[in-house]
């Protein structure tokens, strides 16, 4: 029986998990312009989180968590610069303030890499965002930074890398792609999205471009671990719905296989190879995960979660997901709304997503 949402209650917003069973959620109550955000440890796959410790006072855009093995923590938001840290496994907290927004961190053991991007307050609306992505590097948990030798430039301004657009993906301690935004600007053109690698550390990057095959206005990725690249593309939101792509690479970015464009155009939708996600306007595109070459989850608020096998086919869970993570081709876990929509709930499954079981999670008092 799943609990009742109760007014004031925390409600898990993210997640981040080692494996299936040890994690940590991040949790928030109140609402603008009052609210608490916290951080709450979990060793049984997210169906008892240990007494929250409260750590912001944000009211942003989802904020999310990451951890690296040795008990240093980072709590940020694409909206903020400023990132929590702990180095005591989530029971102190500390602020530290960056030279731009942080869009992600990545940690691999004590090895941490960091996303920021700054983005000029005015400009023209016929232009793209002119934005500087800079990654940044702690070789102990978070305590000392440096930035990257080199960083991902381009002989042009990045377009569309603003707040709450580009990624880091790290492959490795050395390997790692940098994805920026789409370049739509509701003119209909075709999108290419700036796309970076390094696998010296950073010292050297690659330049790249992904294509959606459509019009986009954010896009995701993800490496699976065959090597295959996959990207998925969304366009305009409205009323609920917006058009999708899934696109993939098997050369590192430098060539992609996709559909001439993704439209309910017959002519458009043809699929040269890929996948040409029409099916799937109705949500909003959240991100997506490769758990293979031929297998890749997209996720998102009113879409939930879709599983996308060779050209088609998939299967839906829950009516809204915020964070999905796979552990191996089958397992893996998510976090979504429970059948009736009464608050954020654990899923996990065990079969590679054909079916999966719902978790609600208690969170203990202190």
């Amino acid at each position: 029986m799943t609990s009742p949402v109760i007014a004031g209650a925390p409600r898990l917003v993210s997640i981040a998990f080692f494996d299936p069973t040890s994690g940590y959620g991040v949790f928030e109550t109140g609402s603008t312009p009052v609210c608490s955000v916290d951080v709450a440890a979990t060793s049984d796959g997210g169906a008892t989180f240990a007494p929250p410790v409260a750590v912001a006072s944000w009211c942003t855009a989802r904020p999310k968590v990451a951890f690296d093995d040795h008990g240093d923590g980072f709590l940020y938001s694409s909206t903020t610069d400023v990132v929590y840290l702990t180095h005591s496994a989530g029971r102190t907290w500390s602020a530290e303030k960056e030279a731009g927004k942080v869009l992600s961190v990545e940690a691999l053991g004590a090895s941490v890499w960091m996303l920021t991007v700054r983005c000029p307050t005015t400009r023209p609306s016929s232009t793209a965002a002119v934005c500087r992505l800079t990654v940044h590097q702690s070789t102990d948990g978070g305590r000392n930074w440096r930035t990257s030798a080199s960083q991902p430039r381009s002989t042009a301004p990045v377009p569309g890398a603003s707040a709450g657009s580009g990624e880091l993906i790290r492959l490795s301690r050395t390997a790692a792609y940098v994805l920026g935004g789409p370049n739509d600007l509701g003119n209909g053109a075709l999108s290419t999205v700036p796309l970076w690698y390094t696998g010296d550390g950073g010292t050297t990057w690659t330049s790249h471009a992904l294509s959606c095959g459509m019009p986009a206005q954010s896009v995701f990725l993800s490496a699976a671990p065959t090597g295959t690249l996959c990207g998925a593309c969304a366009g305009q939101p409205g009323l609920g719905n917006e058009m999708k792509s899934v696109v993939a690479s098997t050369d590192g970015g430098a060539t992609w296989y996709h559909p001439r464009g993704c439209s309910h155009a017959p002519a458009l939708g043809t699929v040269t190879r890929g996948w040409c996600v029409t099916g799937f306007d109705g949500g909003y595109l959240g991100g997506i995960v490769a758990v293979s070459s031929t297998t890749v989850f997209i996720f998102g608020e009113r879409l939930g979660i879709a599983k996308i096998i060779g050209s088609g086919g998939a299967a839906m869970y829950s009516t809204s997901l915020g964070d999905v993570i796979f552990f191996s081709p089958s397992v893996g876990v998510a976090l979504g709304l429970s059948p009736d929509n009464s608050g954020p709930d654990m899923w996990h499954t065990d079969d590679g997503g054909s079916s999966w079981t719902l978790v609600t999670p208690f969170i203990q008092k202190s």
